[in-house]
């Protein structure tokens, strides 16, 4: 039997005037990396030390939102290669991981800034290949793309009057999915009608019950200001991430930075082109720690519209001819990917 070593990552609450509140996590499953993410309104003070064959990671936290008890009652105990147990009693939130050091790489924590809250940290297993090099591939179809359109159901996105961004991108959608099968593509939706899907029951979808060589996710902005419009396209860069504990394979992390920012590049010229008549605002290709796309385990870009805040660009997009340009502009861009 393989010798099991035990991980215990310990997240410690301080109760204190300064002290920070963990306000979402997230538990994304994939072929190659399982992660655990949480999310905190402060930043919070992080130590790192090795004890008895194990590693402990400390957190200083008031508390658990509601959001983050719920999603920890969700996490699956067991992986493949380690065993997860996870408990909360004040002042300690721990996380102990069994793991099979035959079949795990590496455990190892980073923090980074994300979109919608100030702080982040995540946790990564990382898994051996079957390879001789024991690098670890996910597989892929060269003809496979995941289209995820934001938002859904309970969760609408951006609102503007009748316009919401959860049914905008969904039109979008449905047309450039309609578009790629007629072009030979095997197509995989995240969601198919207006119904809720947590973001890592999205990553989970497309690590581990698809071939998808590449993932696109739609949406629409907003600003308070009436006047901001335009395009944006965003990639996740490795180098936001910020490593509490261990050095990473730069070499690996590169690459895939490199794919990431190729696969933006194809889709954000080829929809500047299609859109250029509508006098379209180029916001540019942008880095980010966006929870979807730090879940998915291919090449992946997550896709703003257009601002729904905007008088104009609000017209444009509850267009049907507008948005089937816009889906024939990330149409193009998915063929010119593939193509190079």
């Amino acid at each position: 039997m393989q010798k099991l070593f035990l991980l215990v990552i310990n997240l410690l609450i301080g109760f204190n005037s300064s002290a920070t509140l963990a306000t979402k996590a997230f538990y994304h499953r994939g072929h190659c990396t399982d992660q655990l993410v949480f999310y905190f309104d402060k930043l919070p003070k992080v130590t790192s030390r090795s004890v008895a064959g194990a590693k402990e990671y400390v957190i200083e936290l008031q508390g658990l939102s509601a959001d983050v008890k719920g999603a920890l009652s969700q996490m699956h105990s067991f992986g493949d290669g380690y065993h997860m147990q996870i408990h909360f009693k004040a002042p300690s939130l721990v996380i102990k991981i069994e793991y099979d050091r035959q079949k795990i790489a590496l455990v190892s924590a980073s923090k980074f800034v994300p979109i919608s809250q100030p702080h982040a940290i995540v946790i990564k297993i990382e898994r051996h290949g079957k390879s001789a090099n024991k690098e670890c591939l996910r597989p892929s179809s060269k003809r496979t793309v995941v289209l995820d359109f934001g938002h859904g159901g309970k969760d609408s996105g951006t609102k503007i009057g009748d316009l919401a961004e959860k049914d905008i991108v969904r039109e979008v959608g449905s047309k450039l999915a309609k578009m790629l099968k007629n072009d030979g593509y095997n197509i995989h939706l995240t969601r198919t009608a207006d119904q809720y899907a947590a973001l890592d029951e999205r990553t989970y979808l497309a690590n581990l019950k698809t071939d998808a060589a590449i993932f696109i996710s739609l949406h629409a902005n907003y600003s308070a200001n009436p006047l901001s419009e335009g395009i944006e396209t965003f990639y996740l860069h490795h180098g936001l991430l910020d490593s509490i504990d261990s050095h990473h394979n730069l070499a690996k992390l590169e690459h895939l930075n490199a794919q990431n920012f190729k696969l933006a590049q194809h889709i954000h010229h080829s929809l500047l082109s299609s859109a250029s008549k509508s006098g379209l605002v180029d916001r540019k290709i942008k880095r980010s720690v966006s929870q979807i796309l730090l879940g998915t385990e291919m090449p992946a870009v997550l896709i703003e519209l257009g601002f729904l805040s905007s008088p104009k660009e609000a017209r444009l997009l509850s267009s049907p001819n507008y948005q089937a340009l816009l889906a024939d502009g990330i149409r193009r861009g998915i063929n010119a990917w593939f193509a190079a």
